[in-house]
């Protein structure tokens, strides 16, 4: 059963941007989206397509890879339910920068180009607020590069933190060891060792395919260390 206007206004509520628009907006926003769903594996879309259309997680996770030149993509973020994404490439050339896959079964808000169009023939405002919505994915991606030269213990944290930020309130995050080590750039042998000193000290639990964070002011304590604990 579709959700309802109501819902779909509250599962984004998280997302800063979202949460920074006037009612208004917010609300025109919701009722020219359409409601996707896309199945585990399913790609939402390509690197170097045509950047069209704004998109949001109402339940699920996506994944999304960036590649260099000539190199295989990696994964580099998770984005968790109830956050905006996908309108960064519009700004940048108007082609994709990232390659968006459904992890699981996954619910999205889609909002077509012509919708925004019709939004902002009543709100021309439009166009600056979605500026400043590119500006802050770039500005996080810029803060994802950093937390990647940091050393792997304090690296590990801040992944953490940021995606425990996709997933909250819940503190249970739906991610593998492998992945994280493919968002780090730390050896599979390396995250392990270091999540389990992190439960060890009682900051999370570990579990299948997930990890459940006990203590986040801690954990984001450690990842502002300038020492490593490896």
């Amino acid at each position: 059963m579709p959700l309802s206007k109501a819902d779909i206004s509250k599962i984004l509520a998280p997302d800063p941007w979202f949460s920074r628009q006037p009612e208004n907006l917010r609300a025109a926003l919701v009722a020219e989206a359409q409601e996707v769903r896309a199945g585990a594996g399913h790609w939402i879309y390509d690197a170097g397509e045509s950047a069209s259309g704004l998109y949001g997680t109402l339940s699920g996770s996506i994944a999304m890879h960036i590649g260099l030149e000539n190199e295989e993509p990696a994964l580099v973020s998770i984005i968790g339910p109830g956050h905006i994404f996908g309108y960064t490439g519009r700004f940048l050339g108007g082609r994709r920068i990232a390659t968006a896959v459904a992890r699981e079964p996954t619910t999205l808000l889609y909002l077509p180009e012509r919708g925004l169009e019709t939004i902002a023939q009543k709100m021309p405002d439009l166009w600056v607020r979605l500026a400043e919505l590119s500006s802050f994915h770039v500005v996080a991606g810029f803060r994802l590069a950093v937390a990647n030269t940091r050393p792997a213990t304090q690296r590990l944290a801040i992944h953490l933190r940021l995606l425990a930020t996709q997933f909250s309130p819940s503190p249970h995050l739906p991610v593998t060891q492998d992945e994280l080590s493919e968002m780090t750039g730390l050896s599979r042998k390396t995250v392990n060792r270091a999540l389990a000193g992190f439960e060890k000290d009682g900051l999370l639990a570990t579990g299948y395919k997930s990890l459940e964070i006990l203590d986040p002011a801690r954990l984001a304590a450690t990842g502002r260390r300038k020492g490593d604990r490896d």
